[in-house]
């Protein structure tokens, strides 16, 4: 549902979640240890990309649509070693 990949310039990461029809907004956030999270600015279509990670660090992510009858559940979390 959820993939994390990295990409160009290093320290970035493209976020690509599926598509929820009807969604007006997609909400993401990051990790170090799977358990505390943290807010990443939201998005209006299922990708994002964030930057600004250490590379060699393994970074946990995870995103949920919004829609106006509320929010989904959020997505399983997905991890990444950036590059």
């Amino acid at each position: 549902e959820l993939q994390a990949k990295n990409i160009i310039p290093s320290g970035t990461v493209k976020l690509t979640a599926k598509a929820v029809a009807g969604a007006g907004s997609y909400e993401w956030q990051k990790s170090n240890n799977g358990v505390n999270w943290i807010d990443l600015p939201g998005s209006i279509k299922a990708t994002t990309i964030v930057a600004g990670f250490t590379p060699g660090a393994r970074i946990y992510f995870r995103c949920r649509a919004v829609l106006r009858i509320g929010s989904r559940d959020w997505s399983q979390a997905v991890s990444l070693i950036v590059t």
